[in-house]
């Protein structure tokens, strides 16, 4: 009986480390922080930073008046960001316009891809290209 239980055991001791390699850590964004050159080929709202941080099971930031914040995770070159849960203080409406544009920009991330100090995500509807901060 406890030979079998081993068998079973093993196999699935096996595959939770295999998912635990293919998570965001295995990435190269660990423990970086990024903060936005252009969205879409546009820079920020002039007087405001976008930012983006990444831990091994965290994504946080700033949308350039609110902070946010939710999981991720990645695949090879794929990312996919989780709900992010963000303040909700009041802001001029350059930056709430901003704001909707960049968190929807993060929903509907596709891949990314890191060159030396920038960071560049691919979107459903154009692209977040980042430097090192």
């Amino acid at each position: 009986m406890r030979l079998r239980y081993l068998t079973a055991v093993v196999p699935f001791v096996g595959l939770l480390l295999l998912a635990a390699c293919s998570s965001s850590s295995d990435s190269g964004l660990v423990d970086t922080g990024w903060v936005l050159d252009t969205m879409d080929g546009q820079p920020p709202v002039e007087g405001s930073t976008l930012t983006l941080s990444l831990t091994a099971d965290e994504a946080a930031g700033s949308s350039g008046c609110n902070t946010f914040r939710g999981g991720y995770t990645t695949s090879g070159d794929t990312i996919t960001f989780g709900d992010l849960a963000s303040t909700m203080m009041a802001c001029s409406d350059p930056l709430n316009a901003q704001e909707t544009s960049y968190l929807g920009a993060l929903d509907s991330a596709t891949t990314f891809a890191v060159s030396g100090d920038q960071l560049t995500i691919q979107t459903g509807s154009g692209e977040l290209v980042y430097s090192a901060a």
